[in-house]
């Protein structure tokens, strides 16, 4: 449509809320994280939730620990947890939350660095963060022991949700009529079987 658009990428929506109120248009948050900000702050508003599966694939989780860690059992003491993101926080407390664990602050990005270099034993991580892909052979994937506990809360996380001001009536109008969510989702289906090239 025409309409200059600038973007930003900010890990953790606590970090997004803040760039919201000093001055962005709006934020991209999963259903889960959008529902606290709103809770916290009334001034607000959801102005487009989309469908499961939209933001994350909901099965993309897995707990990141160093390839020789083998069975957790008295392996895991020490768990990076980002208290910047509402999903990875909420994540994490459930999947150790009866475990004698420590919680330590960590910077998604940085969770694997901090696992390598032995800061943290294992993390909450999507499988489909790429740049590990290629990072090294000395991490290892393990499903999640609390998948059926977290399955409420996982599914709000996989839904894409844009969050602004409740009294910015001009961006609440373009969402209204310009976005169209079917194409937003055929579009975003491109770009991930390379269809499409994005361009930041």
């Amino acid at each position: 449509s025409d309409i200059p658009l600038n973007l930003l990428h900010l890990n953790g929506a606590r970090r997004r809320i803040e760039h919201l109120k000093s001055g962005t248009d709006f934020v991209v948050l999963s259903r889960f994280s959008a529902d606290r900000a709103c809770v916290e702050d009334p001034t607000l508003e959801v102005f487009l939730s989309s469908v499961a599966g939209s933001f994350y694939d909901s099965d993309s989780l897995r707990v990141m620990v160093e390839a020789d860690a083998g069975d957790r059992k008295g392996v895991i003491r020490r768990v990076g947890i980002d208290e910047t993101s509402w999903d990875h926080a909420a994540v994490t407390r459930l999947e150790f939350e009866d475990a004698p664990v420590e919680f330590v602050q960590s910077p998604y990005h940085m969770i694997p660095d901090l696992i390598l270099g032995r800061a943290i034993d294992a993390a909450v991580w999507r499988r489909t963060t790429r740049r590990v892909e290629a990072a090294s052979k000395a991490l290892s994937f393990l499903p999640l022991r609390s998948h059926q506990g977290a399955r409420r809360i996982l599914e709000d996380q996989s839904r894409l949700t844009l969050v602004g001001m409740e009294d910015n009536g001009m961006i609440k109008s373009l969402f209204r009529e310009v976005v169209a969510e079917h194409r937003m989702l055929e579009l975003r289906n491109e770009v991930i079987v390379g269809k499409r090239i994005p361009l930041f």
